[in-house]
Formats: C-alpha cells, structure tokens, sequence
C-alpha cells in the first residue's frame, strides 16, 4: 500500500467588504517556480471552493512543473460577471498593487483573458501593459492552437493542453 497526501495551501486577499477579490495564491510546492494567471474577473470562490477556471490553471501549472499559482484579474468586483453595468467599482484601487506584486514574484506571467469584446476591456488590458512594462520579458499569452490569439483557459481547445507563446511573438494579443 502506497499513501501519498499532498497539500495545497490557499490564499486569498479580498477587500474588506468581500466585494472585490485582489489575489489568490494556490501553494502546492514552494521550492518550484512561480507563476501568475491573469484572467478578465474572479468569481468570489478561491480558498477551499473553486471554480472550473481556478481547477485548469492549478492543473495546467502543475503539469507544467510550477509551484504557486498566483491569480489576478483585469477586473476584481466579484460579481461582474453577473451585472457589470450596475457595479460602480470594477477595479479595486489597490488592484495594480497586487498585479505587480504577483508579476515581480513570479518567473512567468501568462495573460489568460480570452477576447476583448469592448473599449472598457481594451483600456484595462493596455493598463495592464504599462504597468507590467518593466516585466514583459517573462509575459506569455495563453494561445488557442487554431487561432493563434489569446484564450481563456475555459476554452476546449485548452483545457488540457496549454499552448504558452511570449506576448513579443503574438500578434493581435489583447
């Protein structure tokens, strides 16, 4: 008989009222490298419930030899993905904190957000880019394969398989 237990330590810094989730870290194995997801808007799970998109990116990071998962979002408001234009506040004014913190922690940062569909998004992603400028060396684009643009890890194409290019290579990456 064999037993094996592992242990994933969870982290998650929300805002004093809950409505804005500013990060959450998955620990499974200090001592591998780092890496941060950056995906459009959490959900409010995070320490011992997750969603489907929280279970692909520890998956796909563990797969790919990583030991922290730090997740950050364009936008922070827990509740977005339900009423956007009824939320006053998308981002939470120490979000970029959290964003460089977690990019300067990591050995890779992976946009992860899938398509752009308004103005409102495109501003954010171009803020994002500032505000990484120092760090774009080490920024990758989660790729569909059939594509060739940005995707979310919700994707089919996917989910199983992460198809990682440097943000310098894609074309059309927001």
């Amino acid at each position: 008989m064999d037993i094996v237990k592992s242990t994933i330590k969870s982290e998650v810094t929300y805002s004093e009222d809950h409505t804005h989730r500013l990060l959450l870290k998955k620990e499974w194995n200090s001592k591998l490298p780092k890496a941060t997801v950056i995906t459009k808007y959490p959900r409010h799970q995070g320490d011992i419930k997750v969603d489907t998109s929280t279970m692909l990116i520890t998956n796909a990071l563990y797969e790919m030899g990583y030991g922290t998962a730090f997740m950050v979002n364009l936008f922070t408001h827990t509740e977005i993905a339900d009423s956007i234009d009824e939320i006053e506040e998308l981002i939470h004014e120490e979000a970029d904190d959290y964003i460089l913190k977690a990019a300067t922690a990591s050995n890779i940062v992976i946009f992860a957000w899938g398509s752009s569909s308004t103005k409102l998004i495109d501003n954010r992603i171009n803020e994002i880019k500032q505000l990484l400028d120092g760090q774009l060396d080490k920024v990758s684009i989660l790729v569909n394969p059939d594509t060739n643009k940005i995707t979310h890890p919700l994707n089919p194409r996917t989910r199983a398989l992460w198809n990682i290019q440097p943000l310098t290579k894609i074309k059309g990456d927001k």
